[in-house]
């Protein structure tokens, strides 16, 4: 027992002494030893007359996966992080370094066991992956914080004009847990080569990027309380090249091709009227087949009036050819008709293709 009180009172002695000769030699609490790490003074932000300034930049490097269905994508990139807290503050020829740097999580969580704000990404979907993470303080104080992300988000996808639409893909950040008045962002710089993005989603083309600041309601800090976000807005526009040669193409020919049946003479009924099934039948099939393709959205878009258009061409070819094939002996003049839709049709067809396509109304007008 009196070796164990003996024990404890060395213990303590040690850790006031070398508070003592850390106060005494005007040194800073970070470089009195690890047993400072454990005063409570490091567990709350520093103390400023304003918010805390936090610059944040983001490396963008690759993004994969968007779905139309989801209306979701991935992504990959570098995160940096960047304050100034003067608890943090060395003197280098005390601590021996220039820069000190704790590489990895253990590092990081273990043996610098300082504050540092929590940035979580806000319109996350299924995944959020931090790889790697590396913190580096500066003799003044300044810290920063790179951390690797592998994520997938959601962002809402307008596909009007699918597939003809272009796209802004969107990355949104916030500071966890506190409001505006505590911590603001700083956009300090955003990278990235749209060569390298394009390399890996073949389907759309990178146009530019963008970033703002801004602020986002968080009632759980408060009913009126506001806290910070960054933001990245990606342009993207989709390559049609893929839609148009397996989709839209076969199917206008097919269209096309069974408005034949007027070249066909009148009275050959069930031979006008095995073609016109036979095209309904092809397309209903592809339809099947490439429906997996197609955009799965409740709104009325480009691909979806295309399909449709053509049904409604090839039926109404149908009705009119059912028409003068009971009437044309009391009528033999209906010859006259027939030649008529020989153009008519394909004119009709083409031409309310090409209405559907001006009067689509995008999303973003049916919202307001």
């Amino acid at each position: 027992m009196t070796r164990l009180c003996s024990l404890i009172f060395f213990t303590v002695a040690v850790m006031l002494a070398q508070l003592n000769l850390a106060n005494a030699q005007n040194y800073s609490r970070a470089d009195a030893g690890w047993t400072v790490d454990t005063v409570p003074y490091l567990i709350s932000p520093p103390e400023k007359d304003g918010p805390i300034k936090l610059e944040i930049s983001f490396e963008l490097y690759d993004i994969a996966n968007i779905s139309d269905a989801d209306a979701t994508f991935d992504f990959t990139g570098m995160l940096k992080l960047t304050w100034m807290d003067p608890r943090n503050a060395f003197d280098p020829d005390v601590s021996g370094v220039k820069e000190k740097t704790y590489s990895g999580y253990y590092q990081f969580d273990e043996l610098s066991p300082r504050w540092y704000p929590q940035v979580v990404l806000l319109n996350e979907a299924y995944h959020y992956e931090a790889n790697a993470i590396l913190s580096k303080i500066q003799p003044d104080g300044t810290t920063s914080v790179f951390q690797s992300v592998n994520a997938s988000a959601r962002t809402q996808m307008d596909l009007t004009y699918y597939p003809y639409d272009s796209q802004k893909i969107r990355v949104k950040f916030g500071v966890f847990g506190y409001d505006v008045d505590q911590i603001i962002f700083e956009a300090k710089d955003i990278i990235l080569s749209p060569n390298d993005l394009t390399e890996t989603v073949d389907e759309w083309t990178t146009n530019s990027i963008n970033f703002f600041v801004g602020t986002k309601k968080t009632v759980a800090l408060g009913a009126n309380s506001l806290a910070s976000t960054f933001t990245i807005d990606v342009d993207v526009t989709r390559k049609s090249a893929f839609v148009v040669r397996t989709v839209i193409v076969p199917l206008l020919l097919v269209v096309l091709l069974t408005f034949s049946v007027f070249w066909i003479e009148i009275k050959s009924i069930e031979e006008r009227l095995n073609v016109s099934f036979i095209g309904l039948l092809t397309i209903t099939a592809y339809q099947l087949v490439v429906g997996d393709y197609l955009p799965h959205v409740a709104y009325f878009n480009l691909i979806q009036g295309v399909v449709f258009i053509s049904l409604v061409a090839i039926c109404l070819a149908v009705f009119t050819t059912l028409f003068m094939g009971k009437l044309i002996d009391a009528h033999p003049k209906l010859d006259a008709v027939n030649t008529a839709c020989k153009w008519f049709f394909p004119l009709f067809y083409l031409l309310s293709l090409l209405t559907m396509y001006l009067t689509l109304t995008p999303l973003s007008a049916l919202s307001n």
